[in-house]
């Protein structure tokens, strides 16, 4: 583990990804692997950024497989730094993990996409404006719906839905796609389960004080 943690052993398995990213499973693990790095140790975090490109390139290509979810995770943790994160929104990541929320339903996948989204967006103007516009608002409501039933990837969803309603330019746009009816399905279909009903109105909640400020 020593070796692997090293300066060297991160450079090591970045460029081992290149070199295994049309093959799903040693993809995946080479990801686990560097995440797990990561979350041993942040200051890694930085030596991400020369596994960007290869990074969204794995995501794009295995988008619809079960394995995407160690490199799901790995996104969202490389985000913790600031030069990573510039990287990752300059490589389309947010277009790139919208994509495996709209077409993956594989268990765990749809909550590491929306977790990874709230890392990727984070309170940011311009990062909004690209989920506006590549359509990812209609892709994060269609989940909800889709998983209406399934507590945990409700909450990944409504963490960001609630974090995206804060911002004033967002509200119109959700009004549009009829996130309230969504939200009071949601808040009815988990009414007794106290964290649903709290997220599903802290969104409802964010949604009515943006319209107000507009």
């Amino acid at each position: 583990r020593s070796a692997v943690c090293s300066q060297e052993g991160v450079v090591a398995l970045t460029d081992l990804l290149s070199e295994v990213l049309a093959h799903v499973e040693p993809c995946a693990k080479v990801c686990a692997i560097l995440n797990e790095v990561v979350l041993a140790d942040a200051a890694h975090t930085a030596s991400l950024e020369p596994i960007v490109a290869f990074l969204m390139e794995a995501v794009e290509t295995h988008r619809l497989a079960k394995e995407v979810l160690p490199m799901l995770h790995l996104t969202a943790n490389a985000c913790a730094n600031t030069e990573v994160l510039a990287a990752l929104r300059g490589a389309e990541a947010i277009q790139v993990v919208q994509a495996v929320l709209d077409e993956n339903k594989s268990p765990g996948v749809p909550v590491a996409a929306a977790k990874a989204l709230v890392a990727l967006v984070a309170d940011d103007p311009v990062a909004h404006s690209m989920m506006r516009k590549d359509g990812g608002f209609s892709i994060l409501l269609d989940c909800i719906e889709v998983h209406i039933n399934d507590r945990t990837v409700v909450g990944a969803c409504t963490d960001l839905l609630a974090m995206l309603c804060a911002n004033p330019e967002n509200t119109e746009v959700f009004g549009n796609e009829g996130v309230v009816e969504i939200l009071l399905n949601m808040v009815r279909e988990h009414q007794a389960d106290p964290g649903a009903v709290t997220g599903g109105l802290a969104c409802l909640a964010a949604l009515m004080h943006g319209q107000e400020i507009q």
